[in-house]
């Protein structure tokens, strides 16, 4: 059987007559109850209300110990949440995401040429308040002129390329519930996973607590 994908798609391209690039944000590949990838949380539940934002990184870039400054780091050009209305499956879903946003054509001395394209995606509304992560790079963006450019972001192609930063393959199985499928279907997913902190992170965490013992038994 074959792998069921999940599409993060992002699109730069001219809109007719006006002087606009779209940057389109879904994981939606043939449809809901079809073989779609989802997005999924770390304790197997489905992603409703998480951000999927497509941008890139500046500053000192991605740190996987320090996640904090990595999304300081991180310029949003889209975004979109989890299991809002999507309108090409006509409803709102868990797992889905479905956006677009128009901006300036990519072209001339525009800073982002050349620089790479990530998706980032987080179990809440920001990225700051999220607890767990999916991470990947999408594509080098590059002019739109004299050709607007298509890129499309695959995170399971990712895994085999080492473009998978964090998050993991999984999979779900569940009964879409529509008319077009009453049996139970199994979805390949984009796991997020919650950062590990650094070692010495988690030495002072543990100094802090033994400290806190301490005391209370001098008490």
């Amino acid at each position: 059987m074959k792998l069921k994908l999940a599409y993060i798609i992002g699109a730069l391209a001219m809109a007719s007559n006006t002087n606009a690039a779209v940057y389109f944000v879904t994981n939606i590949s043939s449809g809901y109850a079809y073989s779609d990838g989802l997005f999924q949380n770390p304790d197997n539940s489905l992603s409703d209300g998480g951000i999927v934002a497509f941008g890139v990184f500046t500053g000192t870039g991605f740190n996987a110990n320090d996640i904090a400054t990595s999304i300081s780091n991180f310029t949003i050009l889209a975004s979109g949440l989890t299991g809002s209305n999507s309108v090409t499956l006509g409803g709102a879903f868990p797992g889905y995401v479905e956006t677009n946003v128009d901006t300036a054509n990519i072209e001339g001395a525009n800073p982002l040429i050349g620089q790479d394209l990530f998706v980032f995606v987080g179990n809440d509304s920001t990225l700051a308040t999220s607890t767990a992560f999916g991470l990947f790079k999408t594509a080098t963006i590059q002019s739109d002129f004299p050709n607007e450019q298509t890129y499309l972001a695959n995170p399971f192609i990712a895994i085999t390329t080492d473009e998978l930063l964090l998050g993991e393959e999984g999979s779900i199985t569940f009964n879409p519930n529509n008319a077009l499928s009453t049996n139970e279907e199994t979805f390949t997913t984009l796991k997020l996973t919650a950062p590990v902190p650094e070692p010495s992170a988690a030495i002072l965490g543990g100094l802090g607590a033994l400290i806190a013992c301490v005391r209370r038994r001098r008490n």
